[in-house]
């Protein structure tokens, strides 16, 4: 039997541009459900900001991968990942194509790049030492320890610093 690899579509934009209303166009006229990749629409309460598709969207075509979490409790890439192709899986099987959308190039990466994401969970204590620093200075720290991930952050870029910083302490190994 000649299987071929699964079509999987990916929408990817940022909010508010009209990626929900084509996603769902998509999905009606293929028979699909729509898997969220937007890294806040995953929280619970978190609508307005994010521009979370309305229930009157949702009850039209199925939505995955939205209001998992409270907004207290924060995800790795790597749960993410592990939710995300769960979610997947299933209409894979069954239609050999899947809708992806969204605006987390990250997570979209992690589920159709092969993306291996470090399976380091937040390092609460070591977040908050780092976060007593001058800003700036974990990004000198990165620079020193992952010159390579340092290259790809802007300076500014305070939370990928810290979780690179969190990865490296960890494992010993770059992000």
């Amino acid at each position: 039997m000649n299987k071929t690899k699964p079509l999987v579509i990916v929408l990817l934009g940022p909010t508010a541009s009209g990626k929900t209303n084509l996603a769902i166009e998509i999905a009606e006229e293929l028979k699909l459900d729509i898997h969220n990749v937007d890294s806040r629409q995953i929280y619970k309460g978190m609508d307005i900001g994010t521009a979370k598709p309305t229930q009157e969207q949702q009850n039209r075509v199925k939505h995955y991968l939205i209001d998992l979490y409270e907004p207290n409790e924060p995800i790795t890439l790597q749960q993410f990942q592990n939710t995300a192709q769960q979610s997947l899986e299933k209409e894979i099987r069954q239609k050999n194509m899947s809708l992806l959308t969204g605006g987390s190039g990250l997570y979209i990466k992690s589920l159709t790049a092969g993306l291996q994401p470090p399976a380091v969970p937040p390092q609460k204590k070591l977040r908050e030492q780092l976060l007593k620093f001058k800003k700036g200075e974990c990004y000198q720290f990165l620079q020193r320890c992952d010159p390579e991930t340092a290259s790809k952050l802007p300076p500014t870029d305070s939370n990928r610093i810290i979780r690179a910083l969190e990865v490296f302490y960890a494992t010993g190994k770059p992000f």
